[in-house]
């Protein structure tokens, strides 16, 4: 039901749009490539800033991209803490190491302010408290208060484009960009099939195929990431097998059409890249119920915590990797905020209700006495404000002790590519040789050098709705300048 209603709404915005029959005929100012929020947020960015006419070609059938699945948190700088916009890019580029730009980490936060006002004024109500959430690095994390947080920025923003007039062709999949003499570019474009929509690298072009040339002032690259493409997974970051799945489908029902098309776009046109071999692996299978560190201890089969749960999740990767195991449990009580999954986790059977630590241990098939030793270490731990195991404090912990009990199963996933275009603090895509390419600017998960080697939760819409922003007002303003 989730998904008609997704595909109603998004055919409910397409047939609101302009008829787009006149496509070829008269140049562009700017043609956004991806309708994920980052490309939304371009489109709408480059309207107000000025260009008159702004197209997005988008592969799939709907907007959104990976945002429909989220439940919609974000990061923010808090305007009330002194020098928390400093402090937030300090903790990006310590995050993500020598790999991070520390002028992309600050825009991220300068931004971030912004973006979450922009979606305020747009009608999203947050849960009052921010919170400090599983891999972020202090409590600056905004939860909406509606259940399927991302779906609806996707929505208020996409509605935001149409009332600007721009127009949005679904089922078209960019496929390569030309310079022309004019000093504009021209995206190629073609009609694609649902199964050519996940098809990684697609077939040459049949005779009957109608290949579209969409001439323009500037062009932003906002096609997202390529966690679905195992080719570039083997090529960037073999050490992940090609048998992990993503988290926009980890049950491999339907597809992630995260193929990484902006990148082979942007590479055959010269672009260089940047932190490639960062590939994100996250719990996200299923078994865990809520976002807040300290909200749930994580244990082995034996019943023994093995990671700080509130570490980054480059961290428990490790820790998995040396304790030699492919999943953990998760266990909480009902005294925690559950993440907006929850329902359909326990109608499906990947996270069990308890009556008690015992059900939990039988559901888990865990040993029952070490599991009653674990939990009370880790609720002595949270009286006393530090972790016995880790030596951490335990700020924002709770301890589990409130029936009912919840327990899960989880494994680690593909959940973002660090690794992506290269660009400077203006969004402008480099070349090979560290200049701008241009009239050529990328936003979203598609650049390269914001996180670096691991990124900090709800940073990922932030900067999609950051770097959206300013690519759409610094491809506006190239636009004019060729006018």
């Amino acid at each position: 039901m989730h998904r008609r209603t997704l595909l109603r709404g998004s055919l409910a915005l397409a047939l609101g749009l302009p008829a787009m029959t006149a496509a070829e005929s008269e140049p562009w100012d700017v043609v956004v490539l991806g309708a994920g929020l980052a490309g939304i947020s371009a489109a709408v960015s480059a309207r107000e800033a000025g260009a008159e006419r702004v197209l997005i070609l988008e592969k799939t059938a709907v907007a959104g991209g990976h945002a429909l699945l989220a439940p919609g948190t974000i990061a923010s700088a808090r305007p009330e803490v002194p020098n928390d916009v400093m402090r937030m890019a300090r903790e990006i580029v310590e995050r993500g190491g020598a790999d991070a730009d520390p002028a992309l980490a600050l825009s991220l936060s300068a931004g971030s302010i912004a973006a979450r006002r922009r979606l305020e004024s747009l009608g999203v109500d947050w849960i009052p408290q921010a919170h400090w959430a599983v891999g972020a690095a202090s409590p600056r994390t905004l939860t909406p208060r509606t259940a399927m947080g991302g779906y609806e920025f996707v929505q208020l923003l996409s509605a935001e484009a149409v009332r600007h007039g721009i127009g949005t062709l679904f089922g078209m999949r960019a496929t390569g960009l030309r310079r022309e003499k004019s000093g504009r570019l021209t995206v190629e474009a073609r009609p694609v099939t649902p199964e050519e929509v996940l098809t990684a690298e697609l077939a040459p072009a049949r005779r009957n195929d109608r290949v579209m040339h969409f001439e323009a002032r500037a062009v932003v690259i906002a096609t997202g990431g390529w966690g679905a493409n195992r080719r570039m997974r083997r090529r960037y970051a073999p050490d992940i097998s090609d048998s992990v799945a993503t988290t926009a489908d980890p049950q491999g029902l339907f597809g992630d059409p995260a193929t990484g098309d902006g990148i082979r776009i942007g590479e055959d046109f010269g672009a260089d890249l940047t932190g490639m071999p960062h590939v994100q692996l996250i719990p996200y299978a299923g078994g865990r119920t809520t976002d807040v560190a300290g909200g749930e201890i994580w244990i082995d089969d034996s019943a023994a915590r093995f990671v700080s749960e509130g570490e980054s999740f480059a961290v428990v990767r490790q820790a998995m990797e040396e304790r030699g195991i492919d999943h953990f449990w998760a266990l909480s009580d009902a005294s925690t905020l559950k993440n907006a999954g929850i329902g359909s986790k326990l109608a499906s059977g990947l996270v069990h209700e308890c009556k008690t630590l015992e059900e939990a241990a039988v559901r888990a098939k865990l040993p029952i006495e070490a599991l009653r030793r674990t939990v009370a270490r880790w609720n002595d731990s949270v009286k006393q404000g530090r972790d016995a195991d880790t030596g951490r404090p335990l700020l924002h912990a709770r301890p589990i002790a409130v029936p009912p009990f919840y327990i899960g199963r989880e494994t680690l996933l593909v959940h973002f590519t660090s690794g992506g275009l290269r660009v400077d603090a203006r969004t402008e895509v480099l070349d090979r040789r560290g200049r701008p390419i241009d009239g050529l600017f990328a936003a979203g998960e598609v650049m390269g050098g914001i996180h670096g080697r691991d990124r900090l939760s709800g940073n990922a819409i932030t900067a999609a709705l950051v770097f959206g922003d300013i690519a759409g007002r610094e491809a506006a303003d190239c636009a004019l300048r060729r006018r």
